[in-house]
């Protein structure tokens, strides 16, 4: 097929899916297998102490352990679902930097940047200034993809500031549970199909504005 006659903007997409489905989803999936494998052993073995306790002492000390090993169960899970975030937010980052790169020539970038705190708001600055492409018009609305880097942030840097402004910027929280990232799978899925969506959107806007060429 000749260089010319292929669609560099819908590559970004393909490249997004596979790290999707072939990097992300089978460590999340893969790690949380494993938790789920240490909490089933984790549970016999308490049952068997509660079974040969044999006075109120031997009882305490089951229950206590039992609540230990829950406890860095909980950790464990949320460190590897803000990491399942975090990849996500990268992988969108991305390939929304990325698909800019084919319009140097028709449309080419401001020589100060763009400005903006984070990634996401230099990023929404970027698609405005430079293309029109207005983000708050994504059939994904922009604070679902907003709400993905406050919790990456809030579960990675859960002893900064990072939790409290998760908590103040995003009403209903889709990923806290008693102050603590939480990432079930459903939720991650449901956060997948945001990222997928909202970056499809901004490529069929970007293949609106011309032909685009070879990086």
């Amino acid at each position: 097929m000749a260089w010319k006659n292929f669609d560099w903007l819908e590559a970004e997409k393909n490249i997004f899916a596979s790290e999707v489905e072939e990097v992300i989803l089978p460590l999340y999936r893969g790690a949380m297998e494993r938790i789920a494998e240490w909490k089933k052993h984790s549970q016999a073995e308490y049952e068997a102490a509660v079974g040969q306790a044999k006075d109120d002492w031997a009882l305490i000390d089951a229950q206590g352990n039992a609540a230990w090993q829950d406890t860095r169960y909980d950790e464990q899970e949320q460190a590897i679902g803000s990491l399942a975030l975090h990849h996500l937010c990268t992988a969108l980052k991305v390939a929304l930097t990325d698909a800019t790169r084919f319009f140097r020539q028709s449309h080419p970038r401001a020589a100060q940047g763009y400005s903006g705190k984070h990634w996401l708001a230099r990023l929404r600055n970027e698609y405005r200034e430079r293309f029109g492409i207005d983000f708050e018009r994504a059939p994904v609305p922009i604070e679902r993809i907003e709400e993905l880097a406050l919790a990456r942030n809030a579960g990675l840097h859960w002893e900064s500031d990072a939790l409290r402004e998760y908590e103040e910027k995003v009403s209903k929280p889709r990923f806290l549970k008693f102050e603590v990232v939480v990432v079930s799978q459903d939720k991650l899925d449901a956060a997948i199909a945001d990222a997928r969506a909202f970056l499809g959107w901004a490529v069929d806007q970007l293949k609106l504005l011309a032909r685009p060429q070879r990086p």
